[in-house]
């Protein structure tokens, strides 16, 4: 296993252009105290001298993973347990002193997988010592994972960590590491810059190969930062570039090169981590859409984008099925959506934002006309964010409600031998446009829908397969042509 020792960053946040992409500290911390989160203790009035640590996770394959920590002495420290999505991170103030540190799994039992260990019995303890900062950054695969430890150290005020983790910094400064295990073989370079330039008139801010982290610079505060990512020594091929962002003062950021698994892309992008892990909201990354026509009294459905003169970007999507994907770079698209040979009558309209990198499902659903209503049009349309990142051990299972005849519906994933009755539903009470999703373990499941409102039987029970790494969109829809009895389709969902 590798150690990288480098310098790390400071806690604050990124303001404006910077995003939340996603943040979980579980602070099940078993401490003297007895609220909840993570503490400190406080037997004395004295204030117990701290360091700061932080946990990263870019483990491809990654489930929900935890992080257990112990301080290795009985008189002085904190204790408590991390639990990290793929690309999610924490950081926080503990305790300066060594550590013992297991990083492990569930498996489909629910039983604890130890990926790494940090002890004193390994000889490797983790230690965290007065002002300064340690952070885990896990990357790799769940069958070969990589963890490596970068050190920050000698923060401008030279103060005490507060409790609330807080250090004065002036300028912000910023550093990298490479976390990308597709790009494990090679070397990239990064370059920091304020605005677009021609990369080939500069010298790259560093060469990193994989598990390798930077020093820690200092930059001037602005809105016109910009990270690109190259192969080392070819500035001509942009791997990644994170689009314009701003940097306050009062900062210390981590860029991580981390696998990137949506569309188009190079196989890689950046996460800043600070307090939180971020990302970049004009990043050049493309995006990816499919319709689906689940409109129940139409059987073929055009779509337009802005204005129906220059022909359909997809056309003759039939009932109850999915278009091909579109790639493209825009990422606010104006839906328009005709019954195919009919472009001027519009069945639904709507301007629909998708993040960079994302691959979204849209899908419409209703009636074209419904007498019960004096004819006027009952369509709906609802986008589900595909997830497109296999993972070990655990499945996303995304039920989409696509049946406009159908009701209200709890829906029972039931492990052989479960009845109804001595079960609760896994997705209570969905409606039509209901993308409700939820993370299960492989295996077989029996499969039973029943209506909401007076508890009779929809659907099931079926029998369905979950395999291990592979992502399915559960689809309730009506039977072909509109109407009763509701259909049931089970899709493996895209991944990259």
């Amino acid at each position: 296993m590798r150690h990288a020792y480098k310098k790390m960053f400071s806690p604050t946040r990124v303001r404006a252009y910077l995003v939340l992409l996603a943040l979980v500290l579980v602070a099940a911390c078993d401490s003297d105290k007895e609220d909840g989160g993570l503490k400190f203790r406080a037997d004395t009035d004295a204030t117990p001298h701290r360091g700061v640590f932080g946990i990263v996770n870019t483990i491809v394959d990654s489930p929900l993973i935890s992080v257990a920590y112990r301080t290795t002495s009985t008189f002085v420290g904190d204790k408590g347990i991390a639990q990290l999505s793929y690309a999610e991170a924490t950081r926080f103030p503990i305790v300066s002193s060594e550590y013992n540190l297991v990083v492990s799994y569930p498996d489909p039992g629910g039983d604890a997988v130890v990926l790494l260990e940090y002890t004193e019995d390994n000889g490797n303890p983790i230690e965290v010592t007065i002002d300064d900062e340690r952070i885990l950054v896990l990357t790799g695969t769940i069958e070969e994972p990589i963890g490596y430890i970068i050190e920050a150290v000698e923060y401008q005020n030279g103060l005490d960590v507060p409790r609330d983790g807080t250090f004065l910094v002036t300028d912000p400064e910023v550093h990298f590491t490479h976390a990308v295990p597709s790009h494990a073989e090679k070397t990239l370079d990064f370059y920091f810059t304020q605005g677009e330039v021609d990369l080939a008139t500069l010298e790259p801010s560093v060469t990193l190969a994989y598990t390798e982290s930077s020093e820690v610079t200092s930059v001037l505060p602005g809105g016109d930062n910009r990270i690109y990512v190259t192969p080392s020594g070819d500035p001509t091929t942009i791997l990644y570039d994170s689009g314009e962002f701003i940097l306050t003062t009062n900062l210390r950021i981590l860029f991580v090169a981390s696998q990137y698994f949506g569309p188009g892309g190079n196989g890689l992008k950046i996460h800043g981590i600070d307090q939180q892990a971020l990302s970049f909201i004009y990043e050049d990354l493309p995006i990816a859409w499919r319709v689906a026509n689940f409109i129940g009294d139409v059987s073929e459905v055009d779509v337009f984008l802005g204005d129906t003169t220059n022909g359909p970007i997809v056309s003759q999507v039939g009932s109850g099925e999915f278009s091909e994907f579109v790639v493209q770079e825009e990422t606010t698209l104006p839906f328009l959506v005709a019954q195919t040979n009919f472009p001027d009558d519009l069945l639904f309209k709507r301007d629909l934002f998708i993040e960079p990198g994302s691959t979204v499902t849209l899908y419409v659903a209703g009636f074209e006309s419904n007498e019960a209503n004096d004819n006027e049009r009952a369509i709906v349309a609802f986008s589900a964010l595909e997830e497109t990142r296999p993972v070990t051990g655990a499945n996303q299972l995304r039920l989409v409600h696509g049946a406009p005849s159908g009701e209200p519906m709890d829906i029972y994933l039931l492990v052989p031998g479960q009845t109804v009755s001595d079960s609760d539903p896994v997705f209570p009470d969905v409606t039509l446009g209901s993308v409700p999703s939820v993370s299960f373990a492989p295996g077989d499941y029996d499969l039973v829908a029943i209506s909401t409102g007076n508890l009779s039987e929809v659907f099931g029970p079926s029998r369905i397969r979950l395999k291990s790494k592979v992502n399915y969109t559960l689809l309730f829809s009506d039977a072909p042509g509109g109407g009763l009895p509701v259909d049931m389709s089970l899709l493996e969902a895209p991944t990259n």
